[in-house]
């Protein structure tokens, strides 16, 4: 149904003269055909019962645009309830005086153009009959009105619609760059307190790790701002961060790493290095043995695998922190229905499994 709306409402911003003039065009010929059929085509041809309904459209036309642009907007337009019943007072007033100057007209061009026009001799006879304000007026006229209005709602419809297709993605856009915000100092802090450590022990690897820091830095502020980024800036992003922590823990710490990709994959920036920060934090930070920290990646087009486990202790298990939460945030705005992400701890390791389709 929301595509009915967008494709109404797209015809109707290019085309809004040609949407109303064909709207008024079924409203001519369905009448002229209702008038020929009540005649049973006797008296008078379908010519002549085209003819007088063209006549009666114009009446028609005032009547609609008068109720649907003019009293119903300032009926419902928030105001005193005094001033809305004045409206509405005013807007009766204004359409039971159209009505008798549209009834008059009717029976003016009625008397001169068909010949089935026998019911009633006098004007008077006219007005004094109730079926014919029921059928000449509201229906015949307010029938238009009814029409104009289904348009405009479906198009307003089509508005809101659009509006709220907007206001979607402005929403995604700024939950995704707080997220961003959250990381950024997170991973900040925890990689100073690395070169922090490298220039406490005067380490010669340190200059190697600040230009590494450097890089990164200069990828994260203004290299991954889009929302899917080239999976290859994203695998030298946790090498250099990888490097990083292998000159912090140095032989301490029993690391794997297998990174492959196919060319020309596409991923949202920073959520692999989420789950690396947080394997290294709680696997190599927090153990009181030798850490084991093993990463694993395969990515094809349509399909990115990503592993990464790291040894744990019970206090790991129930730890909080911005990492996982973080990541389950952003996969939920960018992957919805197109990720898996399972946490499994087994053999004194948790694992982490995301696949992204």
């Amino acid at each position: 149904m929301t595509h009915v709306f967008a494709i109404l409402r797209q015809f109707h911003q290019r085309h809004r003269g040609l949407t109303h003039g064909l709207f008024w065009a079924l409203v001519l010929l369905t009448g002229s055909m209702d008038h020929y059929a009540r005649d049973y085509g006797q008296t008078d041809s379908l010519g002549i019962s085209l003819q007088i309904e063209a006549t009666f459209l114009l009446p028609r036309i005032a009547i609609a645009y008068l109720t649907v642009y003019g009293l119903l907007p300032q009926l419902f337009r928030p105001a005193p309830i005094g001033q809305a019943l004045g409206w509405l007072v005013l807007g009766l007033v204004a359409l039971y005086g159209i009505y008798l100057a549209n009834i008059g007209w009717q029976w003016a061009v009625s008397r001169q153009l068909s010949r089935s026009f026998n019911s009633f001799q006098t004007l008077a006879d006219v007005l004094n009959q109730p079926r014919m304000f029921y059928k000449s007026f509201l229906l015949s006229n307010f029938g238009g009105a009814g029409g104009l209005l289904l348009i405009r709602l479906l198009v307003h419809q089509g508005d809101v619609w659009q509006q709220s297709l907007v206001l979607e993605k402005e929403k995604t856009a700024l939950e995704l760059k707080l997220l961003k915000t959250q990381l950024n100092p997170h991973f900040l802090f925890n990689t100073l307190n690395n070169l922090y450590a490298l220039a406490l022990l005067q380490s010669p690897h340190t200059p190697a790790a600040i230009a590494r820091l450097a890089d990164m830095l200069d990828y994260m502020l203004y290299r991954c701002n889009a929302q899917l980024v080239p999976l290859a800036g994203e695998v030298t992003l946790l090498n250099n961060y990888i490097a990083l922590e292998r000159l912090r823990y140095d032989d301490t710490l029993h690391l794997t790493c297998h990174l492959s990709h196919a060319p020309d994959v596409e991923i949202a920036p920073l959520l692999l290095l989420s789950l690396v920060e947080n394997a290294f934090k709680h696997g190599a930070g927090e153990a009181t043995h030798q850490p084991i920290i093993d990463i694993r990646l395969t990515a094809q087009p349509g399909n990115i695998q990503f592993r990464v486990a790291n040894s744990c202790t019970p206090q790991h298990l129930t730890a909080g922190g911005l990492g996982l939460p973080n990541i389950r945030q952003q996969l939920a705005l960018l992957y919805p229905n197109r990720h898996t992400m399972m946490l499994n701890e087994h053999d004194g390791l948790f694992v982490v499994d995301l696949t992204l389709t």
